[in-house]
């Protein structure tokens, strides 16, 4: 199963991702500005996955990623959020 964390409040944004745990899809519901770029971290700090968040509501594929626990960090307008 493939953790990639819970809702938390960072900063002015908030963003929701579900289901959590998932072994696939994950929809991620952000709040901040649009579009934001975001990246899929492993605990070892390397990037699996880079990419853009187009809407406020996106479906992510995560089924080509191994188990384990991974960070999502998303940017836009040269702030960043961390989810673990």
């Amino acid at each position: 199963m493939l953790h990639i964390g819970k809702k938390m409040r960072i900063c002015p944004w908030l963003i929701g991702i579900f289901p959590n745990p998932t072994e696939g899809l994950v929809s991620v519901e952000i709040t901040q500005p649009i579009p934001a770029y975001y990246s899929i971290i492993d605990i070892g700090g390397r990037v699996v996955e880079r990419s853009i968040f187009p809407s406020a509501i996106n479906t992510v594929n995560l089924s080509h990623i191994p188990a384990g626990i991974y960070l999502l960090e998303t940017v836009g307008k040269a702030k960043w959020i961390f989810e673990k």
